[in-house]
């Protein structure tokens, strides 16, 4: 994540991180500490993944920025997905791992809505 703040701008990171920040393990309050000493927060915290006998939010958009942030009903798979609005993508570097080294991918001129 220090390699992230270098960048000097807003980061959004997204993932199935498998740790349900709606539990109140010590697990959960590490990983928010940990998340928060970058500057970051954990944007979302409702379920992401609901079954008939439990839900969980294991799903995450972390940032630096303030986002708003929804969770979506998704029929095809077992997690709900996870919408941001008003992102827009314009000359934003995204990492891609190849090999060992990551790799940038430069994207200009998109929006995600």
């Amino acid at each position: 994540m220090s390699y992230l703040q270098s960048f000097n701008n807003e980061i959004i990171l997204v993932g199935d991180f498998n740790i349900d920040i709606l539990s109140t393990s010590d697990t959960v309050r590490k990983y928010q500490n940990l998340v928060s000493s970058f500057g970051f927060s954990v944007l979302d915290a409702d379920p992401t993944r609901v079954s008939a006998t439990s839900s969980s939010c294991i799903d995450h958009i972390i940032s630096n920025a303030k986002l708003n942030v929804q969770t979506v009903c998704c029929a095809i798979n077992d997690h709900y997905g996870l919408a941001v609005e008003g992102v827009n993508i314009c000359r934003s570097t995204f990492l891609k791992e190849k090999s060992d080294a990551a790799t940038l991918k430069h994207l200009s001129n998109r929006t995600i809505s």
